[in-house]
């Protein structure tokens, strides 16, 4: 196989050393000071992935990213910054312009994960999505968020409407076939990361979007890089933008179902190979009464 290819881009040079001797045993390493110099080496040479400094001089890291998206979009591209510019980063991820955000100090061990995860997605090319016969659940009070998506995808996918946990816990015992998760109606209460952990962990390739008034970045940042949450949405959404998304988090499901290794890829490896030991009888039993004991008075 073809090594990949891999940018760093940091106004600060030692931590451009760093980085490179990170990853230089296993990839092509290029890096740049700057993002006029980053552009420059984008347009000369294949680069598979980028990982760029947000707070930079000449040039923000989000707005290279944006530029490099636009002239290579198959480059993946990472947003390397302190904990400050997590906003900026939720606003990218949503319009794709952003893979995965790593946090300043980071860990080496989730660092290198990251890049493992980008250099998976780059091998996907999967087909156009079958779209008959999948499922997308909606989760919500508000009858009107369901109304819009089925507007907007009810010509080509068969979308379900649950209005509280309950509801939703006799919806995924009768087994339907989900591609994509929507809820809003978690987003305030306690038991959000856990609900989410459950469903993701038991799973694995249905494609989860939050929508939300109130939530705490760095938790949404955290569940967006462990696969958990696939995109944040702040309410009110705007409807181009919740399309763009549901879209994509389409193509991601037909991803991960043609590429298993890119669920390998995320951080909660270890719950993952105790569930997949699991019988799917059993395991489908097991997460229902976690969700259940999530409900009021248990």
């Amino acid at each position: 196989m073809t090594e990949r290819s891999i940018l760093f881009v940091d106004d600060e040079e030692k931590i451009i050393s760093v980085l490179k001797h990170m990853f230089e045993n296993k990839y092509t390493v290029f890096t740049a000071n700057n993002g006029p110099d980053a552009l420059t080496l984008i347009h000369k040479h294949a680069i598979d992935i980028i990982v760029s400094d947000q707070r930079m001089p000449e040039m923000q890291g989000v707005d290279l990213l944006k530029q490099v998206k636009e002239s290579s979009p198959k480059t993946i591209c990472i947003l390397l910054s302190s904990y400050a510019d997590i906003d900026v980063f939720m606003n990218s991820v949503n319009t794709g312009d952003i893979f995965r955000f790593v946090e300043k100090p980071w860990n080496t061990n989730r660092f290198q994960k990251t890049i493992t995860a980008a250099k998976i997605q780059i091998t996907q090319d999967p087909d156009i999505v079958k779209y008959q016969n999948l499922g997308l659940l909606v989760l919500s009070e508000d009858q009107e968020v369901y109304t819009t998506i089925h507007q907007l995808f009810g010509y080509k996918l068969n979308v379900y409407y649950v209005k509280d946990l309950q509801e939703a816990i006799a919806f995924l015992e009768e087994r339907h076939e989900l591609a994509v998760f929507i809820t809003d109606t978690m987003a305030e209460e306690e038991d959000t990361l856990l609900f989410f952990d459950i469903l993701k962990t038991t799973y694995p390739s249905l494609v989860s979007v939050a929508l939300t008034t109130k939530a705490d970045a760095h938790t949404i940042v955290r569940f967006i890089n462990e696969g958990k949450i696939f995109r944040y949405l702040p309410k009110p959404v705007e409807t181009e933008l919740l399309e763009f998304d549901i879209n994509a988090a389409l193509k991601h499901y037909a991803e991960v179902k043609q590429e298993p290794l890119l669920l390998e890829s995320e951080y909660d490896l270890a719950i993952q190979a105790e569930e997949i030991l699991v019988e799917p009888q059993k395991k489908n039993t097991t997460f229902l009464n976690k969700l259940k004991a999530l409900l009021p008075g248990n």
